[in-house]
């Protein structure tokens, strides 16, 4: 068993852990100990969907950051390593502060115990590097246009529109902050400010 993975084994003694990973910002599975059951295919299809959203990236960014996503019958708690993060699948029962403390702790450990790659060019700009960076772009533009109570609004209206038909359309989205904005005059500017920032 490598260094990543016992660290990652040490989790599951928390009650109500069933399996935890750590990923790359590039959605790499770095080290995993889940069941068997679970195929690596669909944790790799997790752990591409975290990787690529904005929301996400945005609630682990820095060391305090960390998530909570709670759904029918368990949890999935994420806390941010150097270049990725650390992930918990559990069930409802779970004491997340017992998993939160303990995803803290592995963490820490973990940064030693993951290959640091030499430096190496700049990554090529992907599809959803240059889609967190358009949708960063876009959350600015809108708080501009509406203030501060736009965090709450911007991610809103990006949930609604994620769970939408089609996600991939930001004109789509777009449309759907400038409804958030009652004044003609902001509207405009936004949509304005937004078509060029999508072109």
């Amino acid at each position: 068993m490598t260094e990543a993975k016992e660290i990652l084994h040490q989790i599951l003694g928390v009650p109500g852990a069933i399996g935890t990973l750590v990923f790359s910002t590039e959605g790499a599975v770095l080290a995993s100990d889940f069941p068997d059951h679970y195929s690596i295919g669909t944790i790799q299809n997790m752990v591409q969907l975290l990787s690529e959203d904005f929301l996400v990236q945005q609630a682990l960014e820095g060391e305090g950051g960390g998530l909570d996503l709670r759904f029918n019958g368990g949890r999935v708690i994420l806390r941010p390593v150097p270049k990725g993060a650390i992930l918990a699948l559990c069930n409802g029962s779970v004491n997340a502060q017992l998993m939160n403390l303990a995803l803290l702790q592995a963490a820490h450990r973990l940064e030693k115990a993951l290959p640091t790659a030499p430096p190496r060019k700049p990554p090529a700009v992907t599809v959803a590097t240059t889609r967190s960076v358009v949708l960063g772009q876009l959350k600015q533009a809108f708080l501009g246009s509406i203030g501060p109570i736009g965090e709450l609004l911007f991610s809103r209206v990006h949930a609604d529109w994620s769970a939408g038909e089609d996600p991939r359309k930001l004109r789509d989205f777009v449309n759907l902050l400038a409804q958030e904005l009652d004044d003609p005059s902001d509207r405009k500017r936004f949509l304005k400010e937004a078509n060029a920032i999508i072109g």
